[in-house]
């Protein structure tokens, strides 16, 4: 952790020094402003210093981009004579944002046809344009204008929960405590919220508990160890790998709260720090993981401030979210692009989230030193026949049922499932 806070700070002292030759070009008008937040850009993501996926740009890249932004523009907004006439550009649009020289982006934007009839502005194209440039490197990554209010391709994700819940669940004639988790959030830490909640459950005598992770986005990567910790102990959670190439292995300093039967429920939504949480149960054999296969986000962004050091009442340049670090299981394999596979499968049933183009994963490093794969004892068939013809439930949420009644089946004496943590 000490590493990726001081490579966040290498970030932020980059992009002072990166925008001190940017706003040399000028600052007379906004256009010369917007030329340097391309530069900017350019400057953060083709440096391998910052940037764990850095990207020089070349005739390949630009074409990417160029496909890109017109996607983010809505090609269906453009004439066909006037997509075979932006084909002069396909290869320039990595020197527009090397140079700073705009103009092939705004021509472009201009042939756009808006439904509102209402052409776009050049902060809305910038924004438009780098994030077709930073995503192209990376999916993870975006650039956020300080002067547009909503993003032009916001994406369909579901709303993030707010706050955690406690309640109980009667099936099969026990009882098992559900915690739905919000956001992961440092400014409120859910760990203290989940911690609370187990010792309410443990007394109360539930027979088990389950944690609701669908829709969730994670945030905090403290608050992800911090909750691990809650279910794990003081153990390995996860691997590391900064952009320099270290490697580091991260665990917990959390005291166990909960070493009864536990399930997870996740779905395609489930992403980012909600996935490493799983993923480290799972590592761990110390959870039943029931739904679909997670979203596939296992980096660590850091937002970099690229108005850092400039002193003005008007903010000038925006914001990237930079992609600093990659995630990885305790065997060694990657999570980003590949997310958890659960143990049971169990539709959601509702629409898959828009989701960006993937990478490729990222080859497998080598394993934790000591760790063991866990015994998993656990007959996914005979739980999930069971559950065909085990008792229903009052719910109004029949996914979450089911959920339950799988958790509760792993404490039923023939179909043991024992947690093997530390294995």
């Amino acid at each position: 952790m000490i590493r990726i806070l001081l490579t966040t700070t290498l970030l932020l002292v980059a992009s002072v020094a990166v925008s001190a030759d940017a706003r040399a070009v000028g600052r007379a008008s906004a256009d010369k402003d917007r030329a340097a937040a391309a530069q900017l850009v350019y400057g953060l993501t083709s440096n391998p210093r910052y940037a764990y996926r850095s990207r020089k740009p070349d005739d390949a890249l630009s074409s990417q981009v160029f496909d890109a932004y017109l996607d983010a523009l809505g090609r269906a907004s453009f004439s066909a004579g006037d997509l075979q006439g932006f084909e002069k550009y396909r290869q320039a649009l990595d020197e527009a944002v090397m140079r700073g020289k705009l103009d092939p982006i705004y021509e472009i934007a201009a042939a756009s046809v808006r439904p509102s009839g209402t052409p776009l502005d050049r902060d809305q194209v910038l924004e438009a344009f780098l994030n077709a440039y930073v995503e192209t490197i990376d999916p993870k990554q975006a650039y956020y204008s300080p002067f547009v209010g909503q993003r032009l391709n916001p994406g369909s994700r579901p709303p993030v929960r707010a706050v955690t819940t406690k309640s109980v669940l009667e099936t099969d004639g026990k009882r098992v405590g559900v915690i739905a988790l919000g956001k992961f959030d440092a400014a409120r830490p859910a760990s203290g919220e989940v911690a609370r909640m187990l010792l309410e459950l443990s007394h109360a005598g539930v027979n088990g508990v389950l944690l609701d992770l669908r829709g969730n986005g994670g945030g905090s990567l403290r608050e992800v160890i911090a909750l691990e910790g809650l279910f794990l102990g003081r153990v390995p959670m996860m691997q590391i790998r900064e952009s320099n190439g270290r490697i580091s292995l991260e665990g917990s300093d959390t005291d166990q709260a909960w070493a009864g039967p536990l399930a997870v429920l996740v779905d395609r939504a489930t992403t980012s720090g909600a996935e490493m949480l799983v993923a480290a149960l799972q590592d761990h054999g110390r959870a039943l993981v029931i739904g679909e296969a997670t979203d596939g986000t296992g980096t660590l962004q850091n937002p970099v401030d690229m108005d850092l050091g400039y002193v003005g009442a008007t903010p000038r340049y925006g914001r990237v979210n930079l992609t600093i670090a990659e995630v990885f299981r305790l065997d060694g394999s990657p999570l980003d692009s590949v997310g958890v596979i659960p143990d049971i499968a169990l539709e959601n049933g509702l629409p898959a989230p828009r989701k960006r183009d993937a990478r490729p994963a990222s080859e497998p490093i080598r394993a934790a030193r000591d760790f063991k794969p866990p015994v998993n004892r656990v007959d996914t068939a005979a739980l999930k026949t069971r559950l065909k013809s085990s008792a229903s439930v009052t719910g109004t949420d029949v996914v979450l049922d089911q959920a339950a009644s799988l958790l509760i089946q792993t404490v039923v004496g023939e179909l043991d499932w024992s947690p093997a943590i530390g294995r």
